[in-house]
């Protein structure tokens, strides 16, 4: 037996999802986002769900927004059982909702309560999490708010990017939404009302946050690289250039915050309000990526000197609670 499914996502996450449910017979209608300039050449370029679609011959549309009149006419005439909705990037309304018999089901990439938003990965590796993992739920109008039907747990490594933790939660994740589904289509699915008490809010980033707080610590430092990897990307101002920092580490150090303390192998050692931070891999505005070292010789950078340094401690990120 197959379900006819509404499938809705956009970037790279969802894919796996996607061919999950082509993989085990269900017959799939796809709604992405459209066609978006990207890039400095401003280039426009179709989203990794379409493409996929395209590799599979599936009816897909894209529509500026699923919960218009003509958007609802499309899928109604797919005749829906089931709604599958992966990193989408649009709310849907209530009447968009209602269109599917068995309901709307959305992956979600955190262990719901926890990280309800845009950026559930990031937040997960910037707040220090040990563990994340994902979640499905019956869609309601409230963002992330849904009955919870299946949870599977993922470890953070110690060295995770948000682009290597999402790797591997988005092959978790399609697992967990193909189960998720067996379970609809059998009748046997059981969802749990999400605990109040344990809501934090993961909102989108903007890439102002990305700026890096050198009194912070160094452990707070070397996770807000990591979860800003590969988006939108930290960064520090050196003189009159602004350095993006893809690839860092804490280690132990003192100094002033900001300063140089060694350059080590490939890597540019400096203070943080706590501990030292080592830049392994940075990128100067206009440039391509390199080693801390080769951006220390390129700058003739020595121990003692010291790149401006303010107090940023708003960017330093608090677990916001829903009210």
């Amino acid at each position: 037996m197959s379900l006819r499914i509404v499938f809705m996502g956009t970037p790279d996450c969802a894919r796996p999802s996607m061919e999950g449910l082509l993989e085990r017979g269900h017959s799939l209608m796809v709604v992405c986002q459209p066609d978006r300039q990207r890039g400095r050449g401003r280039r426009v370029g179709q989203p990794p769900v379409k493409l996929c679609c395209d590799a599979h011959g599936l009816p897909l549309i894209q529509p500026h927004s699923v919960n218009t009149e003509e958007a609802h006419s499309l899928i109604a005439e797919f005749d829906p059982d089931l709604y599958c909705v992966v990193a989408f990037g649009q709310i849907l309304k209530p009447d968009t909702l209602s269109i599917p018999r068995l309901g709307a089901i959305n992956l979600h990439f955190s262990l719901l309560p926890r990280w309800r938003g845009a950026a559930p990965v990031e937040y997960a590796i910037w707040h220090g999490d040990a563990v994340t993992g994902v979640s499905t739920q019956f869609m309601v109008q409230a963002l992330d708010a849904g009955d919870v039907i299946f949870q599977a747990e993922e470890p953070i490594r110690p060295t995770d990017t948000a682009g290597d933790l999402m790797e591997r939660l988005s092959a978790l994740g399609a697992e967990v939404l193909a189960e998720t589904v067996r379970l609809i289509e059998l009748g046997e699915a059981r969802a749990e009302p999400q605990d109040p008490a344990g809501v934090t809010l993961a909102p989108r980033i903007k890439p102002e946050e990305g700026e890096i707080d050198w009194h912070a610590d160094a452990d707070s430092i070397a996770r807000h690289i990591r979860a800003f990897n590969p988006r939108p990307g930290c960064h520090t101002q050196w003189a009159d250039t602004s350095v993006k920092l893809w690839r860092a580490w804490p280690q132990d150090g003192e100094g002033e915050p900001g300063e140089v303390l060694a350059i080590e192998g490939d890597t540019l050692v400096l203070a943080a309000g706590q501990g030292a931070v080592a830049l392994a891999e940075v990128q100067p505005e206009g440039r391509a990526r390199q080693t801390g070292r080769d951006f220390a010789n390129g700058r003739h950078l020595a121990p003692g000197h010291r790149l401006p340094a303010p107090h940023r401690s708003e960017l330093r990120p608090a677990a916001r609670q829903e009210s």
